[in-house]
């Protein structure tokens, strides 16, 4: 694959640089640290092997090795840095490069294999003060401090969630001309006095939330580093994992202490294959520190969820889609159905194929359905056949049959739609139940394009719905494996009263479909204690 002017490979999600085409006015080329969103991590043997037009090379922070002779015989590359991830250099990877006057490293010194520079001799390796593994020659070639250089971060800030009242620290390390100076930053505003390598912010509030940033600078200049989230959590659920040993709950991990427990919450163990483990909650400045189990019960053959409650019950939020019931009667149980459904003059499967357990079958579909739009057929279903229009001087002349389907009869149906004429008409022949030519019994007139040919489709030993107006409710802010109620009422300020039985979501979203025929009106999810 190409970008630009290199050649790469993409492996394990990470990009190898293994190609240059050379055409690059002047000769200076910069190495992306991404391509199409991937690190560019190494350069390969050979991939800039004598490439005579290359000026000046830099290497991006990121790339951890350069392979054999990767710059080897760039006759005309008199400079080349190098990112600060490098940890490798391969042999002769800088060989044969008469004019190469200076390698400037941002990084400790990497690791290689000799020989390196050979034939280099005109060239001076630099390195940032602050870095480490320089002695007075590297390759072959003497070190020289690296002077008046901007400086380079070399660990980046990182992301982090915490609780109110937790502490945060942010660490930023660099190369540079000494001495470094550092300007932490948050949302782009300098934060006073915060001018270390580290900034600390002890009782963390939500006001403290946002980017942070340092900029750190030296003599030539400065350098600005990546930008590091700090979420301050609100209030939420602690969470953990159960530990079985023989079938007993033996004890449970805490992975999310949570926030926000003025009381101590429950805690619930469920599933599992067992039954009968008991656990009790810790909490301390609104933490769940520990979680101490009381009884092992037994027979459990696979972990458990352990279910801690949350610190309060949100407010449930709820969005409303129109739905369908469609209930079928009458089925032969054992025998296999097919669901489908009518549009575009062919009937299309909805779902899989199953085996009828009982003479009864229900079924939610989107929107509002009409009863002869859905059916439920036997298994093998036929399927409709299809053909292709020929039109000569607006003439239909003849009908190419590209499907011949299955399940037909005698007197099948066929009719043209479209093409700019009229009054063209055919006739199917069937042999076996399949559609094997369509004659045209009239060309009609004027057709400026071909005409769409609709063959019937092939009558179906199917059942037929009735169909009751339903509602899909798509819940959001649920406490996993908390009850809850839907109830409707008729009008606002009107009674509530149930729709169907409580359920307990495993997730903070939920589905519930109902039928809602003499409960149009108001919809709610109530949380039952």
């Amino acid at each position: 694959m190409m970008d630009a002017q290199l050649a790469y490979t993409t492996n394990s999600g990470t990009i190898t640089i293994t190609g240059y085409n050379g055409s690059v006015p002047g000769g200076s080329v910069t190495i992306p640290g991404t391509i199409t969103g991937l690190p560019v991590t190494s350069i390969a043997d050979w991939a800039f092997f004598d490439c005579a037009t290359l000026n000046t090379v830099t290497v991006p922070d990121g790339v951890t090795s350069l392979g054999e002779y990767g710059f080897c015989g760039c006759t005309s590359l008199t400079r080349a840095t190098v990112g600060p991830s490098l940890t490798n250099i391969a042999e002769y990877a800088f060989d044969g490069c008469p004019s190469l006057k200076g390698i400037y490293f941002q990084g400790n010194a990497p690791g290689l294999h000799l020989p390196v520079l050979e034939g280099d001799t005109n060239a001076t390796v630099y390195y940032l003060a602050g870095s480490t593994g320089w002695g007075t020659m590297f390759g072959g070639r003497p070190t020289m401090l690296w002077e008046n250089a901007l400086p380079v971060i070399t660990v980046q800030p990182q992301s982090q969630t915490v609780n109110p009242g937790e502490n945060a620290t942010f660490t930023v390390a660099a190369n540079g001309s000494p001495p470094l100076g550092y300007q932490w930053l948050l949302d782009g505003g300098t934060i006073g006095g915060a001018t270390t390598n580290s900034y600390i912010i002890n009782d963390v509030q939500p006001a403290d939330a946002g980017g942070y940033s340092v900029v750190v600078s030296d003599s030539a200049g400065w350098a600005t580093s990546a930008l590091a989230v700090l979420t301050v959590q609100g209030p939420h659920a602690a969470t953990a994992t159960a530990t079985v040993v023989n079938g007993f709950v033996v004890g449970a991990t805490l992975t999310d202490g949570g926030y926000g427990y003025t009381n101590t919450p429950s805690v619930s163990i469920i599933g599992g294959g067992g039954s009968g483990a008991q656990a009790v909650a810790v909490a301390s400045n609104e933490v769940v520190i520990a979680l101490n189990i009381l009884d092992a019960g037994q027979g459990y053959t696979n972990t458990p969820v352990v279910v801690i409650g949350p610190p309060f019950i949100p407010q449930p939020a709820m969005g409303i889609a129109a739905l369908s019931l469609l209930s079928f009667t009458n089925l032969a149980v054992g025998a296999s159905y097919q669901l489908q459904f009518f549009a575009a003059g062919a009937w299309s499967a909805i779902g899989a194929a199953f085996t009828a357990a009982s003479p009864a079958f229900a079924q939610y579909v989107s929107g509002t359905a009409r009863p002869n739009g859905y059916e439920l057929a036997a298994v093998p279903v036929p399927e409709p056949a299809y053909a292709t229009a020929r039109v000569v001087n607006g003439f239909v002349v003849g009908a190419t049959v590209t499907s011949g389907g299955s399940g037909y009869g005698s007197n099948v149906v066929v009719s043209f739609l479209g093409g700019g004429g009229s009054n063209a008409t055919a006739v199917a022949t069937v042999s076996g139940g399949v559609v094997t030519a369509v004659t045209i019994t009239d060309a009609g007139i004027g057709y400026t394009n071909a005409p769409a040919i609709v063959i019937a489709p092939p009558p179906a030993n199917a059942l037929w719905p009735a169909v009751a107006q339903g509602m899909e409710l798509n819940l959001r802010n649920l406490s996993p494996y908390e009850s809850y109620q839907l109830e409707s009422a008729p009008a606002a300020g009107g009674a509530w009263s149930n729709l169907g039985l409580p359920f307990a979501p495993t997730s903070t979203a939920s589905t519930q479909c109902v039928n809602v025929s003499g409960n149009a009106g108001f919809f709610r999810a109530r949380h039952l204690p």
